[in-house]
């Protein structure tokens, strides 16, 4: 792709069923825990197009899960407003992150939105937009609660929470992730 990491307004478009990026999704998890994840395209329940990228994912307390994306080279994304995806989820109540990742390829920075599935999602498709200032600097990290600065990305994600008590389980597709 070109070196603005965007073609045509797209981070990636699974509907047509090619990544955009030739690195691809690759899940994460806490390997010290019994949490898993898949994320694949995958064709047959799609939004508009042939394909969906399918996250499946059972995270248990006090662990993580991830399915990122991430760029050989920082990317700039300030001619976009921000994120702009749309959802389909197997049950409400699931709780998933936005994350996108600025900084140096060596020295990652992580900014988060939390969100949370809806009936609406398992009933059809919802539309989600952020704006850029939306994500922030998790607490964790230095400078934390900054908001994100999209002029260095180097990459993005979907994390899967882990609730306090229960396993975080289900499945979301969020079949394309655009900027607006």
């Amino acid at each position: 792709g070109d070196s603005s990491g965007v073609a045509n307004g797209w981070i990636d478009d699974f509907e047509s069923g090619a990544p955009a990026d030739s690195q691809g999704w690759q899940a994460f998890r806490d390997e010290t825990s019994q949490s898993s994840i898949q994320c694949v395209p995958e064709t047959g329940l799609a939004h508009s197009g042939t394909s969906a990228l399918a996250i499946r994912f059972s995270v248990v307390p006090n662990s993580w899960a991830t399915c990122t994306l991430f760029y050989d080279q920082n990317q700039d994304w300030r001619p976009a407003a921000g994120l702009y995806f749309q959802v389909h989820a197997s049950k409400p109540g699931l709780a998933f992150d936005l994350i996108t990742y600025g900084g140096a390829l060596d020295a990652q920075e992580q900014y988060l939105l939390h969100l949370e599935t809806s009936q609406a999602m398992v009933d059809g498709w919802v539309s989600m937009q952020f704006a850029w200032e939306l994500l922030r600097r998790v607490e964790w990290e230095a400078d934390a609660g900054t908001p994100f600065d999209p002029g260095q990305v180097v990459g993005m994600a979907f994390g899967i929470a882990s609730l306090p008590e229960a396993n975080n389980q289900g499945e979301i597709w969020p079949p394309v992730v655009v900027e607006v």
